[in-house]
């Protein structure tokens, strides 16, 4: 992007990185004001620039996306560009405009100021609470302050009882997020392998990233929700007890997952998948993901607890 000096790469075989995190904070929501239009504040700003800037990120190959809340894809242009972007100030149109311009190089058949977008909306990302439900989910959140321990434990049965076939579950949220990921494992990345060794694409040096912000309990579902499928209920409930709010993530709190190509060149190799929270590190695979959207129709068994 204008104005961004691309960070400095180490040359890496073909990876595709995709980080999913909270948006960072935001202004007071004016009374019967949209509050998918809220922005963040300055220090909101400042902070995202400040995580993105320790993630190494390359502007040049990244793409944003957002829930249909402003927010969630302000942090993630600001942690796109890292701190020294000299950006902090712009309203987000003025930075989706500059991620127009900057692609517009690369695709000179489009008008002046009318290139593809740099960013674009997912409804998976976004929290989504009705009816009788979302009453006693404002009481978790606003209350006893455990929203996401109450996703987490209760939600899926509660969804069940009342018949809600609408509101985001532990199980529904955690598939969405397994339904982004997928193409990029089964599609992109096969892709990305030729289209890396381009010397057009030589100063991506093998990554391609994409960003992919949300809010508190969304993509923290999917996360737990992977760990229990891969070491048992009782390891995601003891690493919800790592968190320091039981909401949920903290501002621009989040986790990679880098997938890279099979290591072996033979029919039977598969790409890895590594899902990396703080400290801690899995090992996903394609039929983990397959069992998360599974389970979240409500209708699959769950996760064993015993495991």
């Amino acid at each position: 992007m204008e104005g961004i000096p691309s960070p400095e790469t180490r040359e890496r075989e073909p990876e595709i990185r995709l980080q999913f995190f909270r948006h960072d904070e935001k202004a007071k929501t004016p009374k019967d004001a949209d509050d998918a239009r809220v922005r963040l504040t300055e220090v909101g700003r400042k902070n995202a620039e400040k995580v993105g800037e320790e993630h190494d990120i390359n502007p040049e190959g990244t793409v944003i996306y957002g829930s249909p809340r402003d927010r969630s894809t302000e942090t993630a242009y600001h942690r796109m560009m890292g701190e020294g972007g000299g950006l902090q100030d712009l309203a987000l149109e003025d930075l989706q405009q500059r991620g127009r311009n900057a692609l517009q190089g690369e695709h000179p058949s489009y008008p002046e100021g009318k290139g593809p977008k740099k960013d674009a909306q997912k409804d998976a990302l976004d929290f989504v609470f009705s009816g009788e439900f979302e009453t006693i989910a404002n009481k978790h959140y606003l209350e006893s302050k455990d929203l996401l321990t109450f996703v987490f434990e209760e939600s899926d049965k509660l969804a069940k009882e009342l018949g809600d076939t609408e509101s985001r579950t532990y199980s529904r949220t955690a598939a969405e997020i397994a339904k982004l990921i997928k193409p990029y494992l089964e599609t992109v990345l096969p892709r990305w392998q030729t289209l890396s060794k381009d010397k057009k694409y030589t100063n991506l040096n093998g990554r391609l990233e994409r960003l992919f912000a949300s809010h508190q309990t969304v993509t923290e579902s999917f996360l737990l929700k992977a760990v229990e499928v891969a070491e048992g209920r009782e390891a995601a409930r003891n690493l919800l007890g790592e968190f320091k709010s039981k909401n949920g993530f903290d501002f621009s709190e989040g986790y990679n997952i880098t997938i890279k190509p099979p290591k072996e060149k033979n029919e039977e190799a598969v790409p890895t998948i590594e899902l990396a929270y703080k400290q801690h590190r899995w090992n996903l695979t394609q039929a983990m993901l397959d069992r998360i959207i599974k389970e979240g129709s409500l209708e699959e068994t769950p996760a064993d607890e015993t495991k």
